[in-house]
């Protein structure tokens, strides 16, 4: 059994982590949670991870990617790569997995803490877009990964409205019309159309009174939003009705085609991870601009790209096994609060992942960190474990 100083070491880097996520300095609080997976190795004796239903899926996504580093032309870079990704499902999955199969209630101090984060990253989101004139960005992440992180802590303040009461009630529909804010300004119709996702699976997955709740919200948060946009409220419609455009979108479609013959290049094992913006001048239209992107802003085609069919296939099945185990957990839920908590998880996971087919946000160490949480919660709800 853990002493109870190491416990709370645990507790604190988790809190951090959570609420320095929306922002992009999540690794601020990974760096206490290496701290203490180092600790728990050595007082322990034994290496920090318990056995949950993603051994095998994770085991297989880094085994691939480690394959296809290896194998990669870009090899010191590729392999460097998914040391760190392995890394950072270690210390973003594990302390999380274990704490709620020992503290199943710890999940409810979680939320408001990652949900507070995304409040104070969408503060100052606002502030820098008015005093810059650019979309809504932090400085750590910019503004589409802002966006995406944005939208997860919006989904979660639907789940925190729907069971809370009183003043913190109104606490929280005012934090979620600050990340509306945000996630409005930051002009970003991909995590946009993920946060809508996000909202009609909530709605769908709870009873007829929180299901109207969530969509006031959304509403609320819609036009309070445009209203003060001002002057920018006409960029705002046209940047929304734009959206399935094949003229205004040729750019992010030559991005997807580009990866695409990547794959079909690099079959098997792609070219490496976080290797896709070396790979993708050969593979650039003639008409394409010329500004290389780090990531084929799509994270299914970036992920084949990189891992070939194998990685692509590995990660399919992490996202999927998430996504059942939502499922089954939202299934099982008797007591109206985990009722909601599930419903809550289960549409950001899916929010996040219609985001993802117009964007490549979790591909970053800073991002990565809220799939391998959701991971961890929905695994911890496994009766299995």
């Amino acid at each position: 059994m853990r002493p109870g100083w190491l416990k709370q070491w645990s507790l604190i880097g988790l809190l951090l982590t959570a609420a320095l996520f929306s922002a992009g300095y999540a690794t601020i609080g990974l760096f206490v949670l290496l701290g203490y997976v180092v600790l728990d190795a050595v007082v322990m004796r034994r290496f920090p991870w318990r056995r949950s239903p993603f051994d095998w899926p994770i085991g297989a996504f880094l085994a691939v990617f480690l394959a296809s580093g290896w194998f990669s032309p870009f090899r010191p870079l590729a392999v460097a790569s998914i040391g760190l990704g392995a890394l950072t499902v270690l210390l973003a999955f594990a302390p999380l997995y274990r704490q709620l199969r020992e503290d199943r209630a710890f999940l409810a101090r979680l939320l408001p803490w990652w949900f507070g984060g995304g409040v104070l990253a969408s503060v100052w989101a606002l502030y820098l877009h008015w005093s810059a004139g650019r979309p809504a960005f932090t400085p750590a992440i910019g503004q589409n990964a802002v966006a995406t992180t944005l939208l997860m802590a919006l989904t979660l303040g639907l789940g925190l409205y729907s069971t809370a009461g009183g003043l913190r009630r109104t606490l929280v529909a005012t934090g979620c019309a600050l990340i509306g804010l945000g996630l409005l300004f930051t002009y970003t119709r991909g995590a946009w159309l993920g946060f809508a996702a996000s909202a009609l699976t909530f709605s769908a997955l709870n009873q007829r009174r929180q299901a109207w709740q969530a969509l006031a919200v959304v509403l609320l948060v819609a036009f309070g939003g445009l209203i003060a946009a001002g002057s920018e409220r006409d960029d705002l419609i046209r940047r929304a009705l734009e959206t399935p455009s094949i003229a205004i979108n040729r750019d992010r479609i030559r991005l997807v085609r580009a990866g695409l013959l990547i794959l079909r290049d690099h079959l098997v094992l792609g070219t490496g991870m976080n290797t896709f913006a070396l790979v993708y001048p050969e593979y650039r239209s003639p008409d394409a601009f010329a500004v290389v992107p780090p990531t084929a802003h799509n994270l299914y085609v970036n992920m084949a790209a990189e891992g070939g069919m194998l990685g692509v296939g590995a990660f399919t099945a992490i996202v999927a096994l998430a996504v059942v185990l939502g499922w089954k957990w939202h299934q099982r839920a008797r007591a109206n609060v985990e009722r909601v908590q599930s419903a809550s998880i289960l549409a950001l996971l899916i929010g996040t992942l219609v985001n993802q087919v117009f964007d490549a946000t979790l591909m970053s160490v800073h991002l990565g960190v809220g799939l391998w949480f959701l991971a961890a919660i929905v695994a911890a709800s496994s009766p299995h474990g």
